[in-house]
């Protein structure tokens, strides 16, 4: 008997039944289904992913822009920005890649330690220039022992310093090479121990 007046007293108190609640909640995850199945069916077809089918069945790329030809690849100013475009002319001559021999030199660290610095660089050049380079390369080690051997191991390492290395060593190498006809220097390998 007591639980009966107990039930009562609830009801004339006011308390709100769960059932509302439980409906909305039901009602709302439906709802969520619903949005959610209709951008998975129709997201395609609205450009909402990367590849997306378009009306007519075909499929369709987005494609990225390379980078501008004066950003570096970190964004920076640096040797691409002296890269001219590549024409139509430019892109039919075929080039081949030339390797200048692995270089090590040793630097000095602040306590007076020495290190290794090793760098391999790549040359990219217009196909049958390979007898000609091969007259260029020995200019080209010099000028890098010479500036790399002016470095310090801090600066060799330094993150932060690297583009102004790069760039000094890609300056180098072209002014060493003099007319050789090098497209790109690349920087293959550094390596500071």
């Amino acid at each position: 008997m007591a639980d009966d007046e107990e039930q009562k007293d609830d009801k004339a108190a006011g308390v709100p039944k769960k059932k509302p609640v439980v409906l909305f909640v039901i009602i709302g995850v439906v709802l969520l289904g619903a949005i959610g199945g209709g951008v998975f069916v129709a997201g395609p077809a609205l450009g909402l992913f990367g590849d997306e089918k378009a009306a007519t069945g075909k499929v369709v790329k987005k494609k990225k822009k390379p980078p501008k030809a004066s950003e570096g690849t970190d964004g920076e100013e640096g040797e691409l920005a002296n890269i001219p475009e590549e024409s139509s002319e430019t892109a039919a001559l075929k080039s081949k890649i030339a390797k200048i021999s692995s270089l090590v030199v040793d630097v000095q660290d602040a306590e007076g330690a020495r290190h290794h610095v090793k760098i391999n660089l790549a040359v990219e050049h217009p196909e049958g220039k390979e007898e000609e380079f091969a007259n260029f390369e020995p200019r080209a080690r010099e000028a890098l022992i010479m500036y790399l051997r002016t470095l310090t191991f801090e600066e060799a390492t330094d993150p932060k310093g690297f583009p102004k290395i790069r760039d000094t060593v890609i300056q180098k190498t072209r002014k060493a090479l003099g007319e050789f006809p090098a497209r790109r220097i690349l920087i293959a390998d550094f390596v500071a121990q």
